[in-house]
């Protein structure tokens, strides 16, 4: 019986989501690019539309979303669309996770971040912005 290629969905998804929202058929299709072991990183390109994506799996900082409501710690393995203009060896991911953090914890609270000298909101549920929890402030 021949294997169907899965049609892909790359230009109504966002630039980045979690790798285990990405269909299953999808991610076993893609075309391999290259890898950035230290990083757990991997460059592919979808078979259909050519759309390069950065996908992570590192199943130690894996952390599903909770299903009784408590907030988890862990950010989950992300997919991250790479420009076609982009090089990917100096690729800047850090705006596109940081925007990923703020979407997946539910925005930014009214209150500002504690960290010395910044102006910045405070991320829901934490006392610090984005950036500065992003970059592991306390």
């Amino acid at each position: 019986m021949p294997t169907i290629m899965p049609l892909c969905d790359c230009q109504q998804r966002p630039m980045v989501a979690s790798f285990y929202d990405l269909p299953e058929p999808w991610v076993r299709s893609v075309r391999p690019l290259a890898t950035r072991p230290e990083r757990w990183l991997r460059l592919v390109q979808c078979p259909h539309c050519g759309q390069r994506w950065q996908l992570e799996r590192n199943d130690s900082d894996f952390m599903p979303a909770s299903t009784d409501g408590r907030s988890t710690t862990k950010v989950p393995s992300l997919a991250i669309k790479v420009p076609a203009d982009a090089d990917w060896a100096h690729f800047d991911d850090r705006p596109v996770r940081i925007a990923y953090l703020v979407q997946s914890r539910g925005g930014l609270s009214s209150e500002r971040c504690l960290w010395r000298d910044c102006t910045n909101r405070a991320l829901k549920g934490f006392a610090h912005c984005p950036e500065h929890v992003y970059d592991g402030v306390p």
